[in-house]
């Protein structure tokens, strides 16, 4: 079985940006150079290379120095006509973030936020890596393959601005320029698989061209956000503690959700912990003209099986089915009820007693 493997940040440090200069980020002692030329960052990645059996490959006569003679991580990989696999390194050239969103006044601070993260140039994956993204995803289409799974380490949907600096949503100018891309070329079947985030999540994507418009143009596209194996919390209690951190979520709503259960069902009834994140989630969207989550009322042809387009309060896995023939495409999510450390070991029979169960499951049919 091939191993697709690729760093984050915890494999060197929390949100380090490997395109900036390392004078720019105290943790890296170097006063000259870039992030990805320090010692820190040089020993997590032979690190990563020697726990994971991946061939090393190296960038060279790019022309550009953020990847001229680093390490090339970037993957495209191909399974017969079915589906093509392209694997982003966001950490290793990546400009610095724009300051996070202002949570005392998120919405005063936003135009802020989002004109700093259209500031033309600035960028995620390097011009070198975004651009042979660009010529893969053609060719896989010329060559007439159904699926193209984008693997990127952080999410590209539209989620709010909160903690939008680490991911697409806070390089919005590289954001709108991948996707425009991929419409104007008419690549079809283009799914982001991205991690990070704790929780499965799922939306159809769309842009717009600048800081200031406000139309939006769609996609063919969407984004699965896959869950973590066993990190404590997860997407769900996360989130919700951070509204109310911020006076989104009151102490009266806090309370509706600590007694809800986890319970992954396919309507959006607020009767379990996952519909009261996908409300807040939604309502806060809907204040900037987003999209709510799921694939409903999308020019995605998805049918909605098990659970829901949601699950953020389980530990688990998703798996990606192509089914012969049709080329239908089938995303199931398993999990179990996540737990903590003192959980584990005040309760390990019953937790490792458990049985994963679908928390999530649906069906596209792809465009052809």
């Amino acid at each position: 079985t091939s191993v697709l493997a690729v760093i984050d940040d915890h494999e060197v440090t929390n949100n380090f940006a490997g395109g900036a200069t390392a004078d720019t980020d105290p943790r890296f002692p170097e006063t000259t150079g870039l992030i990805n030329d320090t010692a820190l960052f040089e020993t997590g990645l032979r690190a990563f290379q020697e726990y994971n059996p991946i061939h090393s490959q190296v960038y060279s006569t790019t022309g550009d120095a953020r990847t001229d003679g680093e390490v090339n991580l970037y993957r495209h990989r191909t399974y017969g006509s079915d589906a093509a696999i392209f694997l982003l390194d966001a950490r290793s050239f990546r400009d610095q973030a724009i300051a996070p969103i202002n949570a005392a006044n998120p919405f005063l601070d936003l135009p802020r936020f989002v004109g700093e993260s259209f500031q033309p140039g600035r960028t995620l994956l390097g011009a070198t890596q975004l651009a042979q993204l660009k010529t893969d995803l053609l060719d896989a289409q010329v060559a007439g393959i159904t699926w193209k799974f984008v693997a990127v380490p952080e999410p590209i949907q539209l989620l709010g601005p909160a903690g939008a600096e680490d991911r697409f949503e806070g390089y919005a100018a590289e954001r709108t320029e991948l996707l425009d891309f991929i419409v104007q070329n008419e690549i079809l079947n283009v799914v982001f698989v991205a991690a990070d985030y704790h929780g499965t999540i799922v939306n159809n994507l769309n842009y717009r061209a600048s800081a200031t418009s406000t139309v939006y143009t769609d996609t063919n596209s969407f984004e699965v956000t896959t869950g973590s194996v066993a990190f404590y919390a997860p997407f769900g209690p996360t989130v919700v503690q951070i509204g109310v951190a911020s006076g989104l979520i009151s102490s009266d709503e806090k309370s509706v959700y600590d007694g809800l259960a986890v319970a992954n069902d396919t309507d959006s009834t607020v009767n379990d912990k996952d519909d009261f994140v996908k409300a807040y989630l939604n309502e806060q969207m809907a204040l900037l003209n987003y999209d709510p989550i799921g694939l409903d009322g999308s020019t995605i042809n998805a049918e909605l099986l098990q659970g829901d387009y949601l699950a953020v309060h389980t530990y688990g896995w998703t798996e990606f089915a192509i089914a012969p023939g049709t080329q239908v495409l089938t995303v199931t999510t398993y999990g179990i009820p996540a737990y903590t450390a003192e959980e584990m070991t005040t309760m390990p029979t019953t937790l490792l007693s458990q049985s994963p169960t679908i928390v999530s499951q649906f069906r596209v049919t792809p465009k052809i």
